[in-house]
């Protein structure tokens, strides 16, 4: 799909994980840098996950469209489905390039269905 297809409204359609990424690394015109996230439980504030800054790749990628480069991978087991309320905080560095009106589009799905 070419990227500038790619709206808000559009992304708030989707009723399922797309088949591949919405955009290329390349794509990211401000120089923003995933540097994190954390997933916890917010009763208890137990950490269930966490990717800190310094495990995260520092090389610069956007000219590499590698999807693996791209991609996390864990698995929390079957108490997760248990939580009845989890928090995810996620970090990002800014480049040299001024960002105006940034939206984050958070989806989650679960057998078949958004959940969130």
């Amino acid at each position: 799909m070419e990227s500038d297809l790619i709206t808000p409204e559009y992304v708030q359609t989707l009723q399922e994980p797309t088949d591949q990424f919405l955009c290329k690394l390349s794509d990211n015109w401000a120089g923003l840098k995933f540097r994190g996230f954390k997933i916890r439980d917010m009763i208890s504030n137990m950490t269930l996950v966490e990717v800190p800054e310094d495990l995260v790749e520092d090389d610069d990628i956007h000219e590499d469209d590698d999807p693996s480069k791209r991609l996390i991978k864990y698995h929390m087991g079957p108490d997760f489905l248990e939580l009845k309320t989890i928090g995810l905080t996620m970090n990002f560095s800014i480049g040299p390039k001024p960002i105006n009106k940034f939206e984050v589009i958070d989806r989650h799905y679960f057998r078949g269905r958004v959940v969130r």
